[in-house]
This record gives C-alpha cells, structure tokens and sequence, in this order.
C-alpha cells in the first residue's frame, strides 16, 4: 500500500478538495511502486487534468 498526503489549507480549502488532493497523491504512490508516501503538489492536479 501506500499513502497519499495533502495539507490544509496550503492545499486545499474545503474537506472535499482535500481529500481529493490527498487521493491524487495515493495514486501517485501506487504507479511508484509500494509502501511509500507522496505528498500532493500542484503538478498532480495538472497531472490528472490530462486524462
């Protein structure tokens, strides 16, 4: 498994938006492979824009 990590308010302004955030990093973690920790950052969101 791994962990997605995003802070508030830097991140993100509501609970919903944070979670979000938060998932984006996860997901990040799991294509980097497992037991690790990604902390969110803007490029993600563009990131996921994309698809």
């Amino acid at each position: 498994g791994g962990i997605g990590v995003a802070f508030y308010p830097e991140d993100a302004h509501t609970d919903d938006e944070l979670m979000k955030c938060a998932d984006l990093a996860m997901y990040e973690t799991k294509q980097s492979g497992r037991n690790q920790i990604s902390f969110y950052f803007t490029a993600l969101s563009q990131k996921a824009k994309q698809f």
